[in-house]
């Protein structure tokens, strides 16, 4: 990555099978030290679908530090058939994901392609004085059923002021 402040934007698409997938972009030092970004999909206190962007900081020896938000789209009942809440509520693929250096600031936002161009859900930022790495690509999804979800990365953009 460049050295100073910079933006990493990764276009990506998934049909969310299985309602609780993560998709991350993160500056990785390596498995104990990390700065990321995160969008994702599933239920909060078991009761409520939600689309979420998180910022998580880690440091080895220390608890993760994260900030999390919710997107614009709002809540519906786990009684309610995902793909239902995903077709009601318009989320369909591409998605943005972003994970912005300023200093020693990091802030992680997010945005629908369906949504306004400036209408990124943006996050408190985290501090951090000492990281660098690698800008990596990461997929998760944790289901009891046998849904089977795939991502795939449209583009990743790096911007320098």
């Amino acid at each position: 990555m460049p050295k100073g402040d910079w933006t990493a934007t990764v276009k990506f698409s998934s049909e969310f099978q299985a309602g609780n997938e993560e998709f991350s972009l993160a500056l990785l030092q390596d498995k104990d030290q990390w700065i990321a970004a995160r969008f994702y999909v599933g239920t909060k206190y078991g009761w409520d679908r939600l689309l979420g962007v998180g910022l998580w900081r880690h440091r080895a020896a220390e608890p993760p530090v994260h900030w999390e938000g919710w997107m614009s789209l709002g809540t519906d009942s786990a009684s309610t058939d995902w793909n239902k809440f995903v077709s009601d509520n318009k989320l369909t693929p591409p998605i943005y994901l972003r994970l912005q250096r300023a200093g020693h600031d990091f802030f992680a936002s997010s945005r629908l392609e369906s949504s306004e161009p400036d209408a990124w859900v943006t996050l408190n930022k985290i501090a951090e004085l000492h990281v660098s790495g690698d800008l990596v690509l990461g997929f998760a999804q944790a289901s009891q059923g046998t849904g089977q979800t795939q991502a795939k990365e449209e583009w990743v953009k790096i911007e320098i002021p």
